[in-house]
């Protein structure tokens, strides 16, 4: 019986890396998804390709949204991995769970196609603290072997190192632009302040746009 349980356990999360090994040597009897080999095929097949990717990915699978994801992903996640690994999505990122809570829903409820956000902020406490963060991703969902929605499958960009810079960028070409006819200190720190501002602004804007499909 062990030999089969482990045969279907590298048959599934065949390679995969870090992630790979850890799926393999997790007790999932444990977890809400059950034993292994009480998976429908669609979950274990989306497994394999998400392990394969060089892309950041992540599976939400089920009511509860449990999730499973690869190496690229674990940067997004800080301090959080490996412990997120087979948890509920909403236990793991609570600080997400207003925003995507109800379009994992939608996905869920409707089967509704892929979606599409870029430059998403979040604060997300990944690192031991609050961060600003910024993430281009697109998910879409997982049919179960009976045609009906299983899951919601995921890639993520985190974006949010070219937003900083992006920010940066046009701050310096804000402050010398408004400073160019500053004749007095007070006029110069008055034009930065503005300049930092208007670039939070923008970023506050682009951030709270709807999803593209």
């Amino acid at each position: 019986m062990d030999l089969i349980k482990t045969q279907l356990s590298e048959s599934i999360f065949a390679g995969g890396g870090e992630m790979g090994a850890r799926m393999r040597a997790l007790d999932w009897s444990a977890t809400v998804l059950g034993r292994l080999d009480q998976w429908p095929q669609s979950l274990r097949a989306c497994v394999g390709v998400m392990l394969g990717s060089g892309y950041p990915m992540l599976v939400c699978w089920g009511p509860a949204y449990t999730m499973l994801y690869n190496d690229p992903y674990r940067p997004l996640i800080g301090m959080k991995h490996p412990a997120a690994l087979g948890c509920p999505i909403r236990e793991v990122l609570p600080e997400t769970w207003d925003f995507l809570g109800p379009r994992f829903d939608r996905v869920m409820a409707d089967g509704q196609e892929a979606s599409h956000l870029t430059g998403q902020m979040f604060t997300v406490y990944r690192n031991n603290y609050l961060e600003e963060c910024y993430f281009s991703f697109s998910y879409s969902p997982i049919r179960d072997d009976n045609s009906g929605v299983g899951g919601v499958f995921t890639t993520v960009l985190d974006m949010t190192q070219q937003v900083i810079e992006d920010r940066r960028r046009q701050v310096l070409r804000d402050l010398a632009s408004r400073t160019a006819e500053a004749r007095h200190e007070e006029q110069v720190w008055r034009c930065a302040s503005k300049a930092e501002n208007g670039a939070s602004s923008r970023t506050r804007t682009a951030s709270n746009g709807g999803d593209a499909r």
